[in-house]
């Protein structure tokens, strides 16, 4: 009876072990933001090259990106991502990509 006792708690700390840490990237990733912020770049990349983005505009763009991922980094260090900072970074993203067109468009040149 103790065997048993102890093969299934062996059993059951392993299986928690092994599940524990899926369960919390699970709660943590969030490929939106992921995904948001990489084309933000590409298209921060085409401003660039396109001549459409000065340097100025390109530096401050590089700065609200990391601090999206800051933000990001630091909402997730308490364990999980609620809804609520979720959507705050997505509302973020949204108002960098904005930002990202208006910048983009206000110059006479096309690309």
């Amino acid at each position: 009876m103790e065997r048993y006792v102890v093969f299934t708690t062996l059993v059951f700390c392993t299986a928690l072990f092994l599940f524990t840490p899926a369960v919390h990237a699970w709660q943590t990733y969030d490929p939106g933001v992921h995904q948001g912020l990489a084309n933000q770049e590409l298209r921060i990349n085409r401003g660039i090259s396109c001549g459409r983005l000065t340097p100025y505009e390109t530096a401050r763009f590089w700065d609200i990106n990391a601090r999206i991922r800051y933000e990001e980094k630091l909402m997730k260090s308490y364990g999980r991502l609620t809804g609520r900072e979720r959507l705050q970074l997505h509302h973020d993203l949204n108002h960098s990509s904005r930002a990202i067109y208006r910048m983009k468009h206000n110059s006479p040149f096309a690309c």
